[in-house]
C-alpha cells in the first residue's frame, strides 16, 4: 500500500503520495550584513529565513469514486483551509511541518484524471519532532539538553509552592514574566482573603431560608446534594416553568470583593433546559445583583451568559451580560467559569468557556452603580439550579466549586501577591500566552518576550527560586 498523508488532522483513505513524488525547495537564507567605512568586507547582523515550499505528487483511487460532486467538495473543504494547519507525510510520522495550499487546486483533474501535484508552503520553515518533556526543579539554574538542529519555543508549566508576587523563566538573556518582583523596600501582601470555600462537602451548613430568585423565571423547588465533585440537583421538584432547589451561605460581610464559580454541564438533548445563577444579598438580604448561565432553548445546545447588578426589571436594565453579547451554541459538554469583582462602585464580570484547563471565548463587561443603591456589604450568597417543566433533567448541572474573596486596596509601599500555593502558571513562548490558572494575565514589564531554547545545552532559570516547580515542554525543530 501506497503511503499518504494527514493534513488538518484528517487523512483520505483514498488519496496517495507518489513514490519519490516529493520535493522541497529549501527555505531561502538572507544575510543582514553591516558595511563599516575604512574596514574590508561586512559584519554579519543576523539572517532571515524565509518559507519552505513543498511539492507533492499524490494520485486518486478511483475506486472510491462515487459521487463526484461531493467528492469534489469534499477534498476542497479538507485542503482548502484560511490557516495554517499540521502536515505529517506516512513515511515521515515522526516530523510536523506546519502548512497552507499554495495556489490553486485542480480537483476536477484529480478525480478524472487521477493525479495532481500540490503545493504546500510553510511560513515557518522547519519541521517538528515529537513533543518532548523535561522536569525542572526549584533551582536557580537548570541545565537542559533540547534536540533537532533548529531553535525551539519552548513551554513551561510551573506549580506555585508558595505565595509569590512574580513568576519568570529565562534562558539567561531573555525572559518572559508574569507579575511583579517587590523591591527590597515593598512590603509583600496578599489583598485577597478567602471567606468562602465550597466544593459541596460542607453543603450541609447552607440554608433553604431566606432564599430568592427572579421569579419571573425560577419557582424555587427541590433537593440540592453533593455528588463528591461538586453541589448538583438530587430532586428538582415541580413547577410550571424553570423550577428546582436555592440555597444560601451566610458568610462575613465583605465591601470590596471577588466571587468565583465554576458551572458544569452536560446536556444529552436538546430540549434538556436548565438554568444555574448565584444571587448576591446585602446584609438586610437586598439583591445586589446575580451571574450564571441558562439554556432555554429546545431546538440546540446553547448557552447564555447572564450578569446583573441590582434585582430583576426587565431583560436590559442593569445587565451586563446577557443574549446581546454572550450567546454560543457550545455542544453536548461545557465548562464554564464566571467571576464577579466589586471595587468602590464598579462590578466587573468575567466568563469564559474552559477547554483543556485554558479559558476560550471570553468576555468582560462591567457596570457602575452611580447611585450606590447596589453597594452594600455582601453577605448572603445563594445558588440556584433549575429544569423547564416537566422536561428530561439535563444529564449534568453541576457547580464545581465557589470563592469569595474579600479584597484589600495596596498602598505604594506595597507588593500584591499574584499566585499561590497550588495555583498553576504557563508561559508559553510558541503562542505568546501568558496563564495563571488557564486565565490569561498580561506580561510583568516591557521587557518581557517570548524566547528560543537553541540546540544542545541550555541553560534555565525559575525565579523565584523554590517557589516554583514544574515541567518544560518543545518539540524538536530541525532545519
Amino acid at each position: 500500500m501506497k503511503g499518504s498523508f494527514t493534513f488538518n488532522s484528517i487523512r483520505k483513505e483514498y488519496i496517495f503520495c507518489e513514490d519519490e513524488g516529493r520535493t522541497y525547495s529549501t527555505a531561502p537564507v538572507s544575510r543582514n550584513l553591516l558595511s563599516i567605512p575604512g574596514f574590508p568586507g561586512a559584519h554579519l547582523i543576523n539572517s532571515d529565513v524565509g518559507v519552505l515550499t513543498i511539492q507533492q505528487n499524490v494520485f486518486f483511487d478511483s475506486d472510491s469514486l462515487t459521487d463526484f460532486f461531493s467528492m469534489k467538495e469534499e477534498i476542497a473543504g479538507w485542503l482548502l483551509t484560511d490557516k495554517i494547519c499540521p502536515l505529517i507525510f506516512d513515511d515521515q510520522p515522526d516530523r510536523t511541518y506546519h502548512a497552507v495550499i499554495d495556489g490553486s487546486i485542480d480537483i476536477e483533474e484529480l478525480l478524472l484524471v487521477g493525479n495532481i501535484t500540490l503545493t504546500f508552503i510553510c511560513p515557518d520553515p522547519y519541521s517538528y519532532g515529537p513533543e518532548q518533556i523535561i522536569r525542572l526543579e526549584t533551582i536557580l539554574g537548570n541545565i537542559v539538553n533540547i534536540e533537532g538542529t533548529a531553535p525551539t519555543k519552548p513551554v513551561f508549566e510551573l506549580n506555585v509552592l508558595a505565595p509569590i508576587t512574580f513568576s519568570m523563566v529565562s534562558n539567561g538573556q531573555e525572559y518572559m514574566v508574569i507579575g511583579k518582583p517587590a523591591d527590597v523596600t515593598e512590603e509583600e501582601v496578599d489583598d485577597r482573603t478567602n471567606v468562602l470555600h465550597e466544593e459541596g462537602s460542607t453543603l450541609d451548613t447552607w440554608s433553604t431560608t431566606p432564599v430568592k430568585v427572579d421569579e419571573n423565571f425560577s419557582d424555587i423547588d427541590g433537593v440540592m446534594a453533593n455528588d463528591g465533585s461538586g453541589i448538583y440537583v438530587e430532586d428538582f421538584g415541580t413547577g410550571n416553568k424553570m423550577h428546582g432547589p436555592a440555597m444560601t451561605k451566610e458568610i462575613t460581610p465583605v465591601q470590596d470583593f471577588e466571587l468565583e464559580t465554576i458551572f458544569d454541564v452536560i446536556t444529552d438533548d436538546n430540549e434538556e433546559n436548565f438554568r444555574m445563577e448565584v444571587y448576591m444579598f446585602d446584609e438586610n438580604f437586598n439583591m445586589l445583583g446575580k451571574f450564571g448561565i441558562n439554556d432555554n432553548s429546545r431546538y440546540l445546545k446553547r448557552i447564555r451568559g447572564l450578569a446583573r447588578v441590582g434585582e430583576y426589571v426587565d431583560r436590559n436594565t442593569r445587565y451586563a451580560i446577557g443574549s446581546s453579547n454572550y450567546e454560543r451554541e457550545l455542544g453536548e459538554v461545557s465548562l464554564m467559569f464566571f467571576r464577579v469583582k466589586r471595587v468602590g462602585n464598579k462590578y466587573t464580570f468575567y466568563i469564559s468557556q474552559i477547554v483543556n484547563g485554558d479559558h476560550q471565548d471570553t468576555l468582560t463587561a462591567t457596570y457602575t452603580d452611580d447611585s450606590g443603591e447596589y453597594l452594600g456589604r455582601l453577605r448572603y450568597v445563594e445558588i440556584f439550579i433549575g429544569k423547564w417543566q416537566d422536561r428530561q433533567r439535563p444529564f449534568r448541572a453541576r457547580i464545581n466549586n465557589i470563592n469569595v474573596w474579600q479584597l484589600a486596596q495596596t498602598t505604594v509601599d506595597q507588593t500584591p501577591i499574584i499566585a499561590r500555593i497550588g495555583d498553576k502558571i504557563t508561559i508559553d513562548n510558541q503562542n505568546k500566552k501568558l496563564l495563571l490558572n488557564g486565565e490569561p494575565v498580561v506580561k510583568g514589564d516591557f521587557g518581557s518576550s517570548p524566547f528560543s531554547l537553541k540546540p544542545g545545552e541550555n541553560k534555565v532559570v525559575l525565579l523565584p527560586e523554590n517557589a516554583v516547580q514544574g515541567v518544560m515542554k518543545y518539540n524538536p525543530a530541525f532545519k
